[in-house]
C-alpha cells in the first residue's frame, strides 16, 4: 500500500512569477487545476505521469474539462509557465520531485535509526523471526541479575504461563500481520487489470472498496475475478461511440454470478463453512449489491 497522501505545500506558493503567468491566462480555475495535477503527480511512481491518451482522459475527468483543454492545459504548463518539465514520454514537477525526495530521505533515516536502536537494544539476544523476515520480541528474562535468583515452583508456573501468553501474543499479531499484507496484495492485482482494461490511472475510493469486497467475496481467488473482468471488456458494448467502462461496480454482477457458480460446484467446500463463515459471505455480497445503482439492483433480483 501506497504511505499517507502527503506533500508540502508553500502558502505563498500562487506569489510564484510563473504560477501568477498561469492565473492570467487561465484564472484562479487554472489555479486549482494545478493542484489537481501536483496532487496526481504525487501519487504516481517517480512523481510523474506518462504523455498518452489514457492519462489525458483522466486528467480530463480530473480537472472537469474537455481532452482537448486537458491537452492545451498540460502543454502550457510545460512549454509556457514552465511548471512541469517533460522528457517527450513523461511530465513532472520539479519542485514536488524536489520536496518529496527530502522527504522520502527523511522517513528512510527515521527507518535506519528505529534499526539501530533495535540491534542496540536487543543486541543479541535470540529473538524469534517471523515469516516475513521481522523480529518479534520475546519476553525479557525475569531472572536475577545472573540468573541465580532461585523461585519457588508457584513462582517458576507464573512466569512460564506469562511467557507462553506472551509469545501466543506475538504469534496471533504475526498471523494477523501477514493476511492483512496479503488481502491488500490481493486486491492490488485487481486494481492492476482494472487500469489496464479501463485506462484510468487511479481508481475512486468506492472503486477500491468495491475491489477489496470482491477479493473478500471470491475468498482470495482474484484469478477469477480477472478471469470474469477479462471477459465482461472482451463483451462490452458501449452504449454510444466512444462510451467507456468507467467503474469497477460494472464487473460487480458477473464475479457476484461466477463465485455463486464456483460455490454450486463445489458443494463439499460449502457443506464446511461455518454459520460464522456463511454469515460473512451474505454480509459482504449484501454490501456489494448496495455499490451498484438502482438499475442493476433490479436485474439482479430478478424484477
Amino acid at each position: 500500500m501506497k504511505d499517507a497522501y502527503y506533500f508540502p505545500h508553500d502558502s505563498n506558493a500562487r506569489s510564484d512569477p510563473k504560477v501568477m503567468a498561469l492565473i492570467k491566462k487561465y484564472g484562479i480555475e487554472g489555479y486549482g487545476r494545478f493542484w489537481v495535477v501536483i496532487e496526481m503527480l504525487r501519487d504516481q511512481q517517480g512523481y510523474q505521469l506518462k504523455m498518452c491518451q489514457y492519462v489525458t482522459n483522466a486528467l480530463a475527468m480530473a480537472m472537469l474539462c474537455e481532452e482537448q483543454e486537458a491537452a492545451a492545459y498540460i502543454d502550457d504548463c510545460i512549454n509556457k509557465f514552465e511548471l512541469f518539465a517533460s522528457d517527450g514520454e513523461y511530465f513532472w514537477s520539479e519542485s514536488l520531485r524536489r520536496r518529496m525526495s527530502q522527504k522520502d530521505a527523511k522517513r528512510e533515516k527515521r527507518a535506519e535509526a528505529g534499526k539501530k536502536g533495535a540491534q542496540a537494544r536487543w543486541g543479541n539476544k535470540p529473538d524469534k523471526q517471523g515469516s516475513n523476515g521481522k523480529v518479534i520480541a520475546m519476553p525479557c528474562d525475569t531472572n536475577g541479575k545472573n540468573g541465580k535468583v532461585e523461585e519457588s515452583k508457584e513462582e517458576d508456573s507464573k512466569v512460564n504461563n506469562s511467557k507462553q501468553q506472551q509469545y501466543d501474543r506475538n504469534s496471533d499479531l504475526e498471523s494477523n500481520s501477514e493476511e492483512i499484507l496479503a488481502a491488500a496484495d490481493e486486491w492490488t492485482k485487481v486494481d492492476k487489470v482494472f487500469t489496464r482494461l479501463t485506462g484510468m490511472p487511479i481508481p475512486s475510493p468506492r472503486d477500491v472498496e468495491a475491489m477489496k469486497h470482491a477479493v473478500a467475496m471470491a475468498d482470495g481467488r482474484t484469478d477469477l475475478i480477472i478471469e470474469v473482468m477479462e471477459a465482461c471488456h472482451k463483451n462490452y458494448k458501449p452504449a454510444y461511440p466512444g462510451a467507456k467502462i468507467r467503474s469497477f461496480k460494472y464487473f460487480v454482477p458477473a464475479i457476484q454470478e461466477a463465485v455463486a457458480t464456483v460455490r454450486v460446484r463445489a458443494p463439499s467446500t460449502e457443506d464446511k463453512l461455518s454459520d460464522e463463515e456463511k454469515a460473512k459471505i451474505q454480509k459482504l455480497t449484501k454490501e456489494l449489491t448496495e455499490l451498484l445503482p438502482d438499475e442493476l439492483k433490479e436485474v439482479i433480483d430478478g424484477g
